[in-house]
């Protein structure tokens, strides 16, 4: 179960907030306010136990794993389980929790319409963009618009990224084939202006076993070896 805690994030001035903030005391607010970063983090499934966590660096540069042999970016929600699920997926050879397709290149600021997602670097002679899509689909609700759990806002709608024409091609084709094709709201997107997410969001549950995130510890655990 779930313990109450306080939420985490980077700085706003004095204030810690994060990716995956404010609590479930904070009630959603009306759709033409999501623009704004206090009113696009609304509901949090992502917990933490840790009364405050520093701020780091808007460092963005490589991770281990950079020179893998591609690259796609998924957004489903909360991107602490995110990344916790993809980093266990059989030819997956790194994760990085970031945002997606924002107007900025920053982490600073307001919210700025970005999508939190998992850059994924894998290997395709192991691994298939469209078998990576089945597992992807494992942890979305497909179906829903800017939410995924209790998490509400823009920055939680499901997506799929690439710089790669033929990723997108390869995950539309594997929407395009399911008998649900015209209920699904994941969009698929050529990527933009990918900004990694602060330290402490890196590997989140790995380093932090007690926070929380929307995701069922089942699932989280399913390709674990």
């Amino acid at each position: 179960m779930r313990r109450s805690a306080l939420c985490v994030a980077g700085c706003t001035g004095s204030r810690v907030l994060d990716e995956c903030a404010r609590s479930r005391a904070v009630q959603p607010l009306e759709a033409d306010r999501v623009h704004s970063r206090v009113a696009d983090v609304r509901v949090r499934g992502c917990r933490s136990g840790h009364a405050v966590i520093p701020s780091a660096p808007d460092t963005i540069g490589p991770m281990d794993g950079e020179n893998s042999n591609e690259q796609i970016y998924f957004a489903g929600g909360c991107l602490w389980g995110v990344q916790a699920f993809i980093a266990t997926l059989p030819g997956v050879t790194f994760t990085e929790a970031g945002r997606a397709n924002g107007a900025s290149q920053s982490i600073d600021g307001p919210y700025d319409g970005y999508a939190e997602c998992v850059r994924t670097g894998f290997d395709p002679a192991v691994v298939s963009v469209e078998q990576l899509m089945a597992y992807f689909f494992e942890i979305i609700d497909p179906y829903s618009v800017n939410r995924q759990g209790p998490d509400v806002g823009q920055k939680y709608r499901t997506g799929v990224y690439s710089d790669s024409p033929s990723h997108l091609d390869q995950a539309r084709a594997f929407i395009a084939a399911r008998d649900d094709a015209d209920r699904i709201a994941v969009e698929v997107l050529p990527l933009a202006n990918y900004v990694r997410s602060a330290q402490e969001h890196q590997d989140r549950l790995a380093r932090f076993p007690d926070d929380s995130c929307h995701l069922s510890a089942e699932l989280l655990t399913k390709y674990s070896d």
